[in-house]
Order: structure tokens, then C-alpha cells, then sequence
């Protein structure tokens, strides 16, 4: 499929931002709460960046 190495930089670059944000916040010392939107957008892009990687 052609479009493939979009989708791994658009979901690599998805998690790296859900990590940047992540540690941001801890960074801020905000409390774990205000971390829950960027925790829940990681997991589904982590899960499928694994996912792209190991389908082939």
C-alpha cells in the first residue's frame, strides 16, 4: 500500500506528541488528572503504531 509510511510518521508523530505532553505536565508538577486526555490519546496511537510495525 503506498500510503503506509504516512500512517507510521502520522501515528509515530502522534505519540511522540502524547509523550512530550505527558512529560510536560509532569514537568509543571500539575496534578495527575490533567494528564488523563494526553494518557488516553497515547494509548490507542502507541497501540497502533505497534500494530503498523509488526503487520506488515
Amino acid at each position: 500500500m503506498t500510503l503506509r509510511p504516512l500512517g507510521l510518521a502520522e501515528t509515530a508523530g502522534l505519540t511522540l506528541l502524547c509523550l512530550g505532553a505527558i512529560a510536560t505536565h509532569a514537568k509543571a508538577k500539575d496534578p495527575a488528572k490533567d494528564t488523563v486526555p494526553a494518557s488516553a490519546a497515547l494509548l490507542p496511537s502507541a497501540g497502533v503504531l505497534v500494530l503498523q510495525v509488526i503487520v506488515d
